[in-house]
């Protein structure tokens, strides 16, 4: 991906893996889900968009820290959104989620992501008839 696949996007510090993060204007596909202004991951093979409220996420997450992620499908839902990650180059922890498609506008699913630890994270995101991956950072207590 280059920052002409995403005109009026920069690319932000923070990223990890193959993911970089991005500030500015979201995808195209994704305008119906109004995202707000915030930095964002675009998985790998661009189905997804994971708009951050809780940067830097952190790990182990206390009652203070919000890990949020924001997910934009580029596709309708048609069923949960299923989560399932693990440290990069590690096949253990994993941790994984199930999120319904009950939220609007668009074709989102809103979530919490917690990690047992810091580290860079890579989740598989499945949906009806779709699968992406996007890497995250998860940064220790501040």
């Amino acid at each position: 991906m280059c920052s002409s696949d995403l005109p009026g996007a920069t690319y932000a510090a923070g990223g990890c893996g193959s993911t970089p993060l991005l500030l500015g204007s979201a995808p195209t596909w994704a305008a119906s889900a109004n995202p707000p202004p915030l930095r964002y991951a675009l998985a790998d093979q661009g189905e997804v968009a994971g708009f951050l409220f809780g940067y830097p996420m952190v790990a182990p997450a206390s009652a203070a820290d919000s890990d949020k992620v924001l997910w934009v499908v580029d596709s309708p839902r048609g069923g949960p959104l299923r989560v399932t990650g693990h440290p990069a180059g590690a096949a253990k922890p994993v941790v994984s989620s199930v999120w319904p498609p009950d939220s609007g506008p668009g074709e989102i699913y809103p979530s919490q992501i917690a990690v047992p630890s810091p580290g860079c994270w890579r989740f598989t995101l499945a949906w009806p008839g779709h699968s992406d991956t996007v890497d995250l950072r998860y940064i220790g207590h501040r």
